[in-house]
């Protein structure tokens, strides 16, 4: 057959003809049919195991001996049997098979096929055909002939049912640029129904995009194929993107004996569009005042198309809220617009701090414009939408309506509703709802309390005046006869519970009355938006936030005040003796606290801006000298390399974490390692960041509402909800990894030429960044994030401000210092979450630990008991330490917190409270070694004597760790070996560290450094040296070593 082809085809053709390997046809497989396996003697166990289609299932002896009989009940067609080698590298396999068919006579094949490992969990495999043709089949008796093996005399045999037959084209980067592919296929025979798939390794698993073949016919067929004609049936939406592609593969829905062959070659006709020009760059410039713009205002924050939507004090979830307070009680309330409606449309617009949402409702089955109720009589059905407008500035959200009627209905009893509002004169009423004369309402709000949630008021702010109060049912209405526009919802009482009672006018009262008439006045001048600005001024990171307001006024002719929220996890760190300062002025309190901290503001009236400036922490990694002549510390320097340090081997797949994954934890103890050992990691390391550096393993992520682009690497998909989980763990992973790279290697110039694309790894960071818990969410259109992520995400940033401040790169350091202050705070603060949540509560008496913030509870926390200990105790060592503990990290832990705090916390909370930490409890959270090493890390720097340290380390049997502990690890045995010294490594710029050793015995240390261009080594001295040099001193290029006696 020949299939018409362009003149690029024609002119592909040489490369299409070159010589290759030819590939292996690889077979998916299936289960015979129902049989029964009879082992004839050769001692075979479980032999029933032989025609199982799972790999892993294997029947194992000695290989050689296998004789068995396979009996079908009935009489069976079985065109063609699958034989896949299946073993371990030192097992035997079977080389020839003598074989009956029916009881006839015995007949040889010859087995050929790769070897498959047991553990393979690949969906085609190579497997060798056994042609039975289609004359029925009885029975069917095997005998190995001879085997294959070096030593090993053990082994397995597998058979199966073949199904689609696949030949594969592996991808290099010359597929980049391509519009489609070049394809010429031989088949012995006449083909239906053949698919040609291309596959990209996308968020930890394969995505496929086909493309049906036409007939092929026997001989040679060739093909021209354009990606555009490619579609993805999990996934119809997604295009194929050429650059992430890694494979290509022809399937067969009938298995061709032999005699196939596929040639693939990519046609060149488009340019790809650099990284630079798929993600536009926020400006971070700084202006003639020094000030830079913040986290920019179009991002998109925490909102998304979640029918949640977490905001200060209450969760949005669509047409309803949920408001809880801290000590558990809640209530869910609907709003609605007098009866049951339907949605005709709905549309999500979002800013960085808020959301517009825009619907519009129809009451089913009316078709004249007047509605008829039982409880609200006759009023008109809406004909324009509605608009909820919901920020995460304020304790409160804004409905805005052309309907005449307001309900609340409750999600379950709550009992009678009762109203607080300004009477004539102003004097507070409490009355039951069905009793209200609201025509004595004097100012523009009412509080509503349920009978059986006191302690949870709900604030209503009018733009027109109700006219009457409903309750029908458990159902709440207001009356107000015209168009009842805007209605702002808050929570006076915020997230602690109102401890007044319903009709009492004691002093309870009166504060909520109080806070319920600023928080009107707030709601009416609402805060929509902010406009952040900062600055880094030394060791400090200044903010300065101006707000948009949304702004209406009422029937009762009042406005609203124009307040500046402060973010209340500084108002709260502030409170906790974080060093947050108020350059202009301490925010005032507001009355209320929120599920992130107390909620403080300023006023426009006496400020333009809200100001708060935060420490910039720690974003260093210390590195410690080798001990001299430590048998230990040089085994677990050949562990590491072991472990990483192997022949640098093409990558075709994986994703940003590939240049971080044991090198990056590794790294922090390179002062351990042999000149050998450090070539042979950056050789194998340096293969990698040039396969996260290309384009392959970047997705672009489009977010929906904002149509902001942003790239995504490592994650996994949520498939419930269709968004990534853990996006923010591959950019931190991928930046970490570089940075660690270039010091390890000296290789900055590789940095430094890729830097335009490396500025952009952490878009998702800056453009999904969320005002009130200050970092990004760990998930996508969320903002909870905790534990390992929050370990990663600062790892990473502080791995770009360390980039950009080696390569001079003033406006990404100065970003990557605004987000990394933000994030200490977060990071530090979320520890004390138990104390939030329960005030007065000594830290000696807490149950549970702060491990991150959830957008629907505020802090999290996680208790001590009652859980499976492997997975607590897991929780708690991965929020200190993920694959390698940074010191950076535990830096800003003990800058943010102080020692006192984390000796609580080692010595009482991980002591008493949890369930054994030492034990290695059932169960697969976390590596035990790695829960271990993180707590001895913590201990050691809060000054634990070695000896204690090394009794513990003898017990869990780690100071022989093998050889993947000791690469994750590494950081940790670092400080142990070399933790007494005097001297430590901060910083040495753009040189290489060649030896950094510590003779105890001498008292002498040495560093020596190799570098193309001046630079200045930044050492942290413990004590005072008799001679040597001190820190800060620009060196020359070449090569000097620095000595230190003491």
């Amino acid at each position: 057959m020949n299939i018409p082809f362009s003149l690029s085809f024609a002119l592909l053709f040489l490369a299409l003809a070159a010589p290759a390997a030819a590939p292996e046809l690889l077979y998916s497989l299936h289960p015979l049919p129902e049989a029964a396996v009879t082992d004839l003697g050769s001692g075979i166990k479980e032999p029933d195991r032989i025609v199982s289609p799972q790999i892993g299932d294997l029947s194992v002896g000695a290989v050689e001996k296998f004789h068995f009989r396979i009996d079908f009940p009935e009489p069976v067609r079985l065109p063609r049997l699958a034989i896949p080698r299946v073993g371990w590298g030192d097992w035997a396999l079977p080389k020839t098979v003598e074989y009956k068919v029916n009881g006839g006579p015995a007949r040889t094949l010859e087995l050929r096929a790769a070897r498959i490992a047991p553990n393979g969990k690949a969906p085609s495999v190579p497997a060798d055909l056994l042609i039975l043709g289609s004359d029925p089949v009885k029975s069917l008796e095997f005998k190995v002939a001879s085997i294959e093996t070096r030593v090993n005399r053990h082994g397995a045999i597998k058979l199966a049912v073949p199904g689609r037959a696949v030949l594969s084209c592996p991808l290099g980067e010359e597929w980049t640029d391509s519009v489609g592919a070049a394809i010429e296929i031989t088949v012995p025979a006449e083909v239906e129904g053949a698919e040609l798939a291309a596959t990209a390794y996308r968020f930890r698993s394969d995505i496929v995009w086909t493309r049906p073949l036409p007939k092929l016919a026997a001989g040679v067929n060739r093909v021209e194929l354009l990606w555009s004609e490619f579609s993805c049936p999990e996934e119809p939406q997604t295009p194929l993107a050429p650059e992430n592609l890694h494979l290509l593969e022809l399937s067969f829905p009938h298995p061709p004996a032999g005699g196939v062959s596929l040639k693939c070659a990519p046609l060149p006709a488009r340019r790809a569009a650099g990284f630079a020009e798929r993600f536009p760059m926020p400006d971070f410039s700084a202006g003639p005042d020094g000030w830079r713009n913040g986290i920019p205002a179009d991002g998109f924050g925490r909102f998304g198309y979640h029918a949640g939507n977490g905001l200060l004090t209450v969760n949005l979830e669509n047409d309803a809220f949920f408001y809880q307070t801290s000590d558990g009680a809640h209530l869910k309330l609907a709003v609605g617009n007098g009866g049951a409606q339907r949605t005709a449309w709905r549309r999500v617009d979002v800013g960085s701090d808020h959301m517009v949402v825009t619907q519009l409702k129809r009451f089913p089955g009316v078709k004249e414009n007047k509605v008829a109720s039982r409880a609200f009589g006759e009023f008109d059905a809406s004909r324009l939408p509605e608009r909820y407008v919901a920020s995460i500035l304020a304790p409160g959200f804004l409905i805005h309506s052309q309907d005449a009627v307001l309900t609340l209905k409750p999600e379950s009893d709550l009992g009678a509703p009762y109203l607080l509002f300004p009477g004539r004169n102003g004097a507070m009423v409490w009355s039951k709802a069905a009793e209200a004369d609201l025509t004595a309402l004097s100012e523009g709000w009412a509080v509503v309390s349920f009978e059986k949630r006191p302690e949870l008021p709900v604030l209503l702010a009018f733009e027109e005046k109700p006219q009457k109060a409903v309750a029908d049912g458990g159902t709440l209405g207001f009356l107000f006869g015209r168009p009842r526009g805007w209605v702002g919802f808050g929570t006076p009482a915020g997230y602690r519970p109102f401890t007044g009672k319903p009709g009492a006018g004691d002093a309870e009262t009166r504060r909520l009355a109080t806070v319920s008439r600023r928080l009107a006045s707030l709601l009416r001048c609402y805060p929509l938006q902010s406009e952040m600005k900062f600055r880094v001024d030394g060791d400090r990171v200044d903010f300065a936030e101006s707000f948009r307001h949304l702004a209406w006024s009422n029937a009762w002719g009042e406005s609203g005040e124009p307040f500046l929220p402060c973010p209340p996890l500084a108002a709260f760190g502030a409170d906790e003796g974080y060093p947050v300062t108020f350059p202009a002025g301490e925010p005032e309190p507001f009355g209320l606290d929120t599920k992130y901290g107390p909620y403080r503001v300023w006023r426009l009236s006496k400020q333009k801006r809200g100001r708060y400036a935060l420490p910039l922490p720690p974003a260093d990694n210390t590195l410690y000298p080798r001990p001299a002549g430590n048998a230990e510390a040089a085994r677990v320097a050949e562990a590491v390399a072991r472990h990483i340090g192997g022949e640098p081997k093409p990558r075709g797949k994986g994703d940003s974490l590939s240049c971080w994954w044991m090198y990056a934890s590794s790294s922090l103890a390179q002062s351990l390692f042999t000149p050998e050992q450090r070539d042979a990691i950056a050789a194998a390391w340096k293969h990698d960041v040039g396969f996260v550096l290309g384009p392959r393993p970047w997705y672009a992520r489009t977010e929906p509402f904002s149509s902001r682009r942003y790239p995504v690497s490592f994650a996994w998909t949520d498939r419930a909800n269709e968004i990534l989980g853990d996006p923010n763990s591959g950019i931190g992973g991928a930046l970490s990894g570089l940075a660690n790279y270039a010091r390890f290697t000296g290789d900055w110039r590789t940095i430094d030429e890729n830097w335009e694309t490396i500025r952009r790894f952490p878009l998702f960071f800056y453009l999904s960044h969320d005002w009130t818990m200050m970092q990004s969410g760990c998930r996508e259109h969320t903002a909870a994030s905790a534990i390992d992520m929050d370990v990663i995400s600062y790892e990473g940033v502080a791995g770009l401000l360390r980039m950009a401040k080696t390569l001079g790169k003033g406006d990404d350091e100065a970003a990557a210092a605004m987000l990394l202050a933000r994030y200490a705070l977060a990071d530090t603060q979320k520890w004390k979450a138990p104390g939030y949540r329960r005030p007065g509560v000594p830290r000696e008496e807490y149950r549970s630990i702060g491990i991150g913030f959830s957008e629907h509870f505020g802090f999290e926390v996680m208790s001590a008991r009652g859980g499976n200990p492997n997975h607590i105790n897991s929780e708690i060592a991965l929020s200190l330490a993920w694959i390698g503990s940074y010191p950076c990290f535990y830096a800003m832990l003990l800058a943010g917190n102080g020692e006192e705090f984390w000796r609580f916390f080692e010595y009482t909370y991980v002591e008493q409270k949890l369930d054994n930490w030492r034990k290695r409890h059932p169960g697969h959270r976390n590596w035990h070694d790695a829960n271990i090493a993180p707590h001895l890390y913590l201990r050691l720097l809060l000054g634990e004597k070695p000896e204690t340290v090394r009794r513990e380390l003898e017990a869990q049997k780690m100071l022989a760790p093998d050889p993947r502990m000791a690469a994750e690890n590494a950081g940790f045995y670092a400080l142990y070996f070399g933790g007494t010294s005097p001297v430590r490594l901060s910083d040495q710029g753009r040189a290489k560290l060649l030896r950094f050793d510590w003779d105890e015995a001498a008292r002498t240390v040495e560093a020596e450094f190799e570098s193309a261009e001046p630079f200045t080594p930044a050492f942290e001295l413990t004590a005072k040296p008799r001679s040597g040099p001190g820190s800060g001193q620009v060196l020359p290029p070449g090569r000097h070593t620095l000595r230190w006696t003491f």
